[in-house]
């Protein structure tokens, strides 16, 4: 039996009712969530606003993850070693204070905390979401520290959060190290070749220790050819001038002459081919401008007194780069090389996210051959002494390039989230022997 017209319409306006009634008793805790019970509905308040650097409720604080780019260091013992630590932080959260703590730290060495500039700080400092900070952790050590591999941990804990990451100190006692520039010489009879000849403390790349002197020795040399030292003694930073002279009439074969210094249990010595090469590179001390091609963040500049310090002292310029970019000169390789040796000297740091690369072009074919990366490369500035480091030589083979023109390129690249890298490029230079 079918309901009157009127029953009909007020079992809707129930039914309806009953409806609006269940939405607004849904919506009640919602509201009473949001605001009734002490939360402010808007959360979406930047934490690193004062208002937010204070535990606010319901809101926990941020939570970071630490890393090293470089958990192993070796050093001479008197010298400092730094553990670059960097802390990135959640997107959320309000703000904390982190401190750092060391464990393992061998007898007799001294902790330090600095920003990795020579700028002193504390252990402990302030971090809020989405943000990203270093702290270099120093270990000063001493002098009657016995030589070995200590393990150590160290430790961030802030807010909610600890995290810890292990690092390996190694000390050795001091020693030597040689170089010598440029790397090798042609050499006929009635001539004379010349080579600057370097001489440090072993001291982790720090500026050497003047504190004895060490003789000078030539070994290897080929019939007839001798070598003199100019000075003959030298103290370790100094360098010393070692000619070579061939009598007139003399065939000079090809030999690897090795330059020694002796202090009296102490060595160290460096190869300087003589004979037939050719000097490939142009302008390989970036002196007169116009022979390499630069792009991005890679300039050439002035040396003056920077942290970086130039090996050879023949001239004042060095080719640096920043971030993202890249240094080339175009060289052609005689097929009648039987080898080819690239060196060039090289200080840098490239955090994580950044590097270094070596790679060459074949000009003919558009092939790219990477022949090395540098993504460790370290600055370990002395956070009490100030001490810079030197640049460093490295030898690359390229002699399966003989033949070729090439495209020699230096490229330095830095992910766009990432802290930039550093590059300071000086004496390239590319040998052929025949």
């Amino acid at each position: 039996m079918r309901a009157p017209r009127g029953l009909a319409n007020i079992a809707v306006a129930r039914r309806v009712l009953w409806s609006g009634a269940m939405r607004i008793a849904l919506l009640i805790p919602l509201i009473c969530t949001l605001a009734a019970c002490g939360v402010d509905p808007d959360m979406t308040a930047d934490t690193t606003d004062p208002v937010l650097s204070a535990p606010y409720p319901n809101v926990p604080p941020v939570s970071f993850s630490i890393a090293t780019a470089i958990p192993r260091v070796s050093i001479v013992r008197g010298h400092v070693a730094g553990f670059f630590v960097e802390t990135t932080a959640s997107d959320v959260g309000t703000c904390i204070t982190v401190t750092t703590s060391v464990t393992g730290l061998p007898a007799g060495a001294t902790l330090y905390f600095s920003d990795g500039l020579n700028h002193a700080v504390s252990g402990s400092y302030t971090l809020c979401h989405g943000g990203q900070t270093g702290l270099e952790v120093d270990i000063d050590t001493s002098v009657g520290m016995p030589a070995g591999t200590y393990p150590m941990t160290i430790t961030e804990a802030g807010g909610r959060t600890a995290r810890s990451l292990s690092v390996w100190l190694t000390v050795r006692p001091p020693g030597l190290t040689a170089t010598v520039w440029p790397p090798g010489a042609n050499l006929a009879g009635g001539q004379t070749a010349s080579a600057s000849f370097v001489v440090a403390t072993d001291a982790a790349g720090l500026d050497p220790i003047k504190s004895t002197t060490v003789d000078l020795f030539a070994y290897n040399l080929p019939p007839g050819v001798t070598a003199t030292f100019s000075p003959a003694t030298i103290t370790p930073g100094d360098r010393s001038t070692v000619t070579f002279t061939a009598p007139s009439g003399v065939s000079v074969s090809t030999a690897d002459v090795t330059i020694e210094a002796v202090d009296g249990s102490l060595r160290a010595s460096a190869a300087f081919p003589l004979g037939p090469q050719t000097q490939l590179v142009t302008d390989g001390g970036f002196e007169s401008g116009g022979a390499w091609s630069t792009a991005g963040g890679f300039s050439v500049f002035t040396w003056s007194g920077s942290p970086y310090q130039l090996f050879s002292g023949f001239g004042t310029h060095e080719v640096g780069g920043v971030g993202t970019g890249s240094v080339g000169q175009r060289i052609t390789i005689p097929s009648s090389a039987a080898s080819a040796t690239l060196s060039f000297w090289m200080v840098g740091s490239t955090p994580p996210g950044s590097r270094v690369t070596v790679s060459v072009i074949d000009m003919a074919t558009r092939e790219t051959t990477r022949l090395a990366n540098y993504d460790q490369l370290w600055i370990p500035y002395d956070p009490i002494s100030y001490s810079a480091p030197r640049l460093s030589r490295y030898d690359l083979d390229v002699s399966q390039f003989c033949g070729h023109t090439i495209g020699l390129l230096f490229a330095i690249s830095t992910d766009p989230n990432a802290e930039a890298g550093v590059v300071t490029i000086d004496e390239v230079s590319l040998v052929a022997r025949y």
